[in-house]
């Protein structure tokens, strides 16, 4: 049997993001450390008014699990999808020679864009909630912060800058925790 390198390359870049479990293996092992400070933290600089943000983190965390599920499911069927195209063209090309001879280019052609069709939907699809999913992500801790400052403001008029950038930063430990 013959390898093809570029076969080689497209499963193993297909197959190169079940790494990311990984990362989310190890973010689960220290997360409750990371909780525990951050939390602690924030209660120091904001007291009561740190509970608004912190509810605010975990009601987005709630919503990005359901997508997080999704966007794993959709992965995984892309890779099927992209799998069925790579075997269809490898069989195209092997058989090229009967291909041209019956003259079922036409029907192959189609074959190939059905497939691939199937797997661009699937792309389309999974881009979208992953957008979704990161927009969440990524604005999460901007709220959190706004609420707390908003809140700590209407109890205590008096926010100090040192306190301001430990919070942000603070938070977006916590955002970076329970990433997706």
């Amino acid at each position: 049997n013959v390898i093809n390198l570029g076969k080689v390359i497209n499963i193993s870049a297909n197959d190169l993001n079940n790494l990311d479990r990984i990362y989310f293996v190890v973010s689960l092992l220290i997360a409750p450390v990371i909780f525990g400070a951050g939390i602690g933290l924030l209660w120091y600089f904001w007291g009561v008014s740190c509970l608004v943000g912190i509810g605010y983190m975990m009601v987005m965390w709630t919503i990005q699990w359901p997508l997080a599920y999704k966007t794993s499911v959709l992965r995984r069927t892309k890779s099927t999808h992209t799998d069925e195209r790579d075997k269809t063209i490898e069989e195209s090309l092997s058989g090229i020679r009967l291909i041209k001879m019956y003259a079922w280019e036409n029907n192959w052609m189609d074959l190939v864009k059905k497939v691939r069709t199937k797997e661009i939907w699937t792309i389309k699809k999974f881009n979208f909630i992953d957008s979704v999913s990161r927009a969440f992500t990524y604005s999460s801790h901007w709220v959190a912060a706004f609420l707390i400052f908003l809140v700590y403001t209407e109890i205590d008029t008096h926010i100090v800058p040192s306190k301001t950038f430990a919070t942000i930063l603070v938070l977006t430990l916590l955002r970076q925790t329970v990433e997706i």
